[in-house]
């Protein structure tokens, strides 16, 4: 589960949150703001590198086409299958779960992050 989560103050993606939230457990705080909402990478990037460090698992749930660019931003190996499927179709509600070898947020930056796993809606 996140401990943080970086959510848009659509309705939509509140939506989408409060349906994932059912499922996870423990003390997961939201911070939902408006400028999540059609954030460019630039500004999704921006955004986690400000992020507490007390923190080690955040989830952004946010709006294409920047969530999908923002998982690619962030990995090492842009061509692996894995990488592949979400530069082809990364659809509503999908999960990219990207490890940063990092010990503060700060040093967030593209290119150093391995995606873990995708699990797209179609997949459950």
């Amino acid at each position: 589960s996140p401990e943080l989560v970086l959510c848009s103050d659509s309705a939509r993606t509140r939506e989408t949150w409060s349906e994932v939230a059912q499922s996870l457990q423990g003390q997961i705080n939201v911070e939902e703001s408006r400028a999540y909402y059609l954030a460019e990478v630039d500004q999704l990037l921006q955004a986690v590198s400000g992020i507490d460090n007390r923190y080690s698992r955040v989830m952004v749930v946010g709006h294409n086409p920047g969530c999908q660019e923002l998982a690619l931003a962030l990995l090492r190996d842009p061509q692996s299958g894995l990488a592949r499927r979400v530069r082809q179709k990364f659809p509503t509600a999908a999960l990219a779960i990207i490890d940063l070898p990092i010990g503060d947020w700060g040093d967030v930056a593209p290119g150093i992050g391995d995606l873990d796993d995708l699990i797209v809606p179609a997949d459950l």
